[in-house]
C-alpha cells in the first residue's frame, strides 16, 4: 500500500492492502504525511492521533468514530467527507477547507480553526463552542460567504432551523444580515 501525494510521489509504502493499517504505521513511525491525497476511503474508527498531514488533500473519505487528536491538519482540503463522532481535540485545523461534509457528535474541543471554510449546500451540525479559536473563519452557503468568528449557533425543530452567526441569520434557506449585538 502507498500513501501518495497530490502529485502522485509515494510518501509512504507498506506491505499491506489496509489502508488504515498503512496510515496507522506511518504515524506510529513519525512519518510526515504533509500534502497526502486520500479517496474514497473507509477510515471508521482509525486511530491517525498526532498525524503530521498538513495540506492534504481527503474526498469522500468516512472518518466515522476515528481519533484524529492532535494532528496538523493545517490547510487540509476535505471534500464529501463524514465526521461521526471523530474526535479533532487538540489539533490544529488552520486554513482548512470542509466542503460538503456530513457531521455528528465531532469533538474540536481545544482545536485551532482559524480560517477554516466550511462551505455546504444543506444545513450540518457541527459544534465549534469548545474550539480553543475560531477567528477569520467563514460559512459558505450555497456560494454566499458569511464572515465567522465564534461558533454559530443552531436551532431545529421539525420544520424550521436556522443558524445565528457574528452577524448573519441562516434561517430556513434565507441570509439575513443583521447588526452585531454581542462584543
Amino acid at each position: 500500500m502507498n500513501i501518495l501525494s497530490r502529485q502522485g510521489e509515494a510518501l509512504y509504502s507498506h506491505n499491506t492492502e489496509n489502508l488504515r493499517y498503512a496510515l496507522e504505521q506511518a504515524i506510529i513511525s513519525g512519518f510526515d504525511l504533509s500534502g497526502a491525497s486520500i479517496t474514497q476511503a473507509d477510515l471508521r474508527n482509525a486511530n491517525l492521533d498526532g498525524a503530521i498531514l498538513g495540506n492534504a488533500f481527503f474526498s469522500e473519505v468516512d472518518f466515522s468514530g476515528a481519533n484524529m487528536s492532535e494532528c496538523a491538519l493545517d490547510n487540509a482540503v476535505f471534500i464529501n467527507c463524514k465526521f461521526y463522532d471523530t474526535c479533532f481535540a487538540e489539533s490544529s485545523l488552520r486554513n482548512a477547507e470542509f466542503n460538503n461534509c456530513n457531521y455528528g457528535d465531532t469533538d474540536f474541543a481545544y482545536t485551532c480553526l482559524d480560517g477554516i471554510k466550511v462551505k455546504t449546500d444543506r444545513l450540518s451540525y457541527f459544534n465549534f463552542n469548545s474550539a480553543e479559536s475560531l477567528s477569520k473563519a467563514s460559512f459558505v452557503w450555497r456560494g454566499k460567504n458569511i464572515p465567522m468568528s465564534t461558533s454559530p449557533a443552531i436551532y431545529q425543530n421539525a420544520q424550521d432551523s436556522m443558524m445565528v452567526f457574528d452577524s448573519h441569520i441562516l434561517c430556513n434557506g434565507k441570509i439575513f444580515k443583521c447588526k452585531k449585538v454581542f462584543s
